[in-house]
C-alpha cells in the first residue's frame, strides 16, 4: 500500500475552541499551583516531603536531610518528636516552628512495621523550589503545549488525538504535583492524571511511528487505568494499600514505555515505511533522555517499594514530548536529518574524548605513582596535542560509527566526492 503524507487540514472551531479552553483551564490551574508551592520557600521542612495522608512521598534531592535514611519513602508518620500527628499539617506545622538543623524524631509505619528514625530539620530553598516544583511546571508545560500544537495542526489524525491525550495526563500529573506536598488541594485530580497516563502512553504506542496490527484495542488500556483509579479513590488514606497501588501504576507505566520503546527500535530496524523510519530518526535523542532515563527510574522505584526518588525522572521528560511533536507535525522530516546527525556526532565525539580522558588519568596513576603525571601542568597540553593529532582519523571514524548506527548508511565522504567530480 503505496504511504500518504498527512496534508494539513484547517483546525475547525470546536477543536480551536477545545485547544483555548484546554489551555486556559491549565493556565489557571498552574497559577494556582505556583502560588502555592512558591509558600514552601523559606519554610523550615523535615528533610522530606508528606502526602497528605502522612505517607513520605518518593521524591527528594541530593542536598535534604531525609535523603540519607534508608527505607524512608512511603512509610506513614504518625508521631512527630513522641507526639502523635492526625494530619500532615500538623506534622510539617511542628517541624516548621523548629530552628533550621534541629534533629527531629519521628515515628514511621510501613505495611505494619514501626520504627523511629531521627532526621534533621532544615530550609527550603528557592535552589530546593527550581529543581523540584520547577521541573514539574516546565514539564507539565511543555507536554501540554506540544499535544495542543499537534492537534490543532493535525486534527483529524488518530495518533495525535493519542498524543494529545499523553500531554493532558502528563500535564495535569505533573501541575497538580507541584501542590501534592501541602495543602493538596488536588489529591484526588493528581491521581487521575497519574492513573491513566500509563493508558495513553499505551494508546499512542499503538500508533506511533505507524499503526499497530492491534490498534483497534488501543483504548482497552483506559479500563485497567479506570480500575485503578477507582481503588485509588477508595484507599487514598490507606497508607498500606495506597503504596501498593502506586507501585502497580508505575509498573504499568514502566510496561507502557517498554512497549514503545520496543515499536521504536523494531520499525527501524525491521519496518518497511520510510516515513515511520524518519520519525523513529527524529526522537530518537528525544526518546533516549525524555523518556529511557525518566521510565528507568520510575520501574526501578516501582520494583524497590518506592524506596528511589522519583521526582528525578521529571527533569527531562519533556524533550521526547518536543521531538514527537515535532516527527507528527512535519510534512517531509528529511531536512532534520543532517540536525539529527550533527548532534549524535558531536555527543559520540565528546563521549569519546571525555572517555579517552579518563581512562588516560586512570591508566597512567596504576602504572606510575598516583598523581605523579596527571597533577602536572603539562598533562592537559600534551593530552590535547594528542587529541590534535588523532583528531582527523577519529572523527572520520566516528562519522563512520554514527551515519552506519543512526542512519543505516556506509559510505567514504572523499571517494563519494571524487566520483560526483568524475561525473560532473
Amino acid at each position: 500500500m503505496p504511504e500518504s503524507f498527512l496534508t494539513t487540514p484547517r483546525a475547525s472551531s470546536a477543536v480551536r475552541l477545545g485547544a483555548l479552553a484546554i489551555g486556559l483551564a491549565a493556565i489557571v490551574l498552574a497559577t494556582r499551583t505556583t502560588i502555592t508551592s512558591s509558600a514552601w520557600v523559606g519554610r523550615v521542612f523535615p528533610g522530606f516531603v508528606l502526602l497528605d495522608n502522612r505517607v513520605i512521598a518518593s521524591v527528594g534531592l541530593a542536598n535534604w536531610s531525609g535523603t540519607s535514611v534508608p527505607g524512608l519513602y512511603q512509610s506513614q508518620v504518625i508521631a512527630v518528636n513522641g507526639v502523635a500527628v492526625g494530619s500532615a499539617a500538623e506534622a510539617y506545622a511542628r517541624v516548621a516552628a523548629l530552628p533550621p538543623g534541629t534533629p527531629v524524631r519521628y515515628r514511621l509505619d510501613r505495611r505494619g512495621v514501626e520504627r523511629e528514625v531521627t532526621v534533621a530539620a532544615q530550609r527550603f530553598t528557592l535552589r530546593d523550589w527550581m529543581l523540584l516544583f520547577g521541573a514539574f511546571l516546565l514539564n507539565g508545560a511543555m507536554y501540554l503545549a506540544s499535544g495542543l500544537v499537534a492537534w490543532v495542526l493535525r486534527p483529524r489524525a488518530p495518533v495525535v488525538r493519542a498524543f494529545l491525550m499523553v500531554g493532558v495526563a502528563m500535564s495535569l500529573f505533573l501541575l497538580t504535583a507541584m501542590d501534592l506536598y501541602g495543602p493538596a488541594s488536588f489529591f484526588r485530580l493528581h491521581v487521575v492524571g497519574e492513573t491513566f497516563f500509563p493508558a495513553a502512553v499505551l494508546q499512542f504506542a499503538l500508533l506511533f511511528p505507524q499503526t499497530h496490527r492491534f490498534a483497534r484495542w488501543r483504548l482497552a488500556g483506559y479500563g485497567l487505568s479506570l480500575a485503578i483509579l477507582v481503588l485509588y479513590e477508595a484507599f487514598l488514606y490507606r497508607p498500606s494499600t495506597y503504596s501498593s497501588l502506586l507501585a502497580a501504576n508505575m509498573i504499568y507505566l514502566g510496561v507502557a514505555v517498554v512497549f514503545l520503546t520496543a515499536r521504536l527500535v523494531w520499525v527501524y530496524w525491521r519496518g518497511g515505511s520510510q516515513l515511520a523510519r524518519q520519525r523513529v530518526r527524529v526522537v530518537t535523542l528525544g526518546v533516549l533522555f525524555g523518556l529511557g532515563i525518566p521510565g528507568s527510574i520510575v520501574v526501578i522505584s516501582a520494583l524497590l517499594g518506592g524506596g528511589v526518588a522519583m521526582n528525578t525522572a521529571a527533569f527531562t521528560p519533556f524533550l521526547f514530548a518536543l521531538s514527537v511533536a515535532y516527527a507528527i507535525v512535519q510534512h517531509d522530516l528529511l531536512e532534520i536529518d543532517a540536525m539529527v546527525k550533527r548532534g549524535a556526532y558531536y555527543l559520540v565525539l565528546t563521549g569519546a574524548v571525555g572517555s579517552a580522558y579518563v581512562a588516560a588519568v586512570v591508566v597512567l596513576n596504576l602504572i606510575l605513582r598516583a598523581g605523579a603525571v596527571t597533577e602536572s601542568p603539562a598533562f592537559p597540553v600534551v593530552f590535547t596535542l594528542a587529541v590534535l593529532l588523532l583528531f582527523n582519523p577519529l572523527r572520520t571514524r566516528l562519522q563512520a560509527l554514527v551515519d552506519r548506527v543512526f542512519f543505516g548508511t556506509r559510505y567514504d565522504g572523499a571517494r563519494v566526492l571524487a566520483a560526483l567530480g568524475a561525473q560532473l
